[in-house]
């Protein structure tokens, strides 16, 4: 299900609520949103002050490849020649 879909899903489903119930939802999607603001915020001051190698140290190595992969002898051959 796309987004699209569930956002008509969504809708399907709110325009069946009684106001009370509406109430609920709308207390329940706001504390959903207060609370990824926070995740969000939190990650981003954790995260503020990491170059972009610490930040993908988990993953750095992981892959067994020459130690210049911006060298690639067969693509650069005769470039800047006439």
């Amino acid at each position: 299900m796309n987004t699209t879909e569930m956002q008509n899903q969504i809708k399907q489903y709110i325009n069946q609520l009684s106001p009370e119930k509406l109430q609920v939802a709308a207390y329940f999607l706001a504390y959903l949103a207060e609370k990824y603001n926070k995740e969000l915020n939190q990650f981003n001051s954790n995260n503020s002050e990491k170059s972009a190698l610490e930040l993908a140290e988990d993953i750095v190595g992981c892959v067994d490849a020459p130690s210049d992969l911006s060298t690639n002898k067969d693509y650069l051959k005769g470039f800047g020649e006439l």
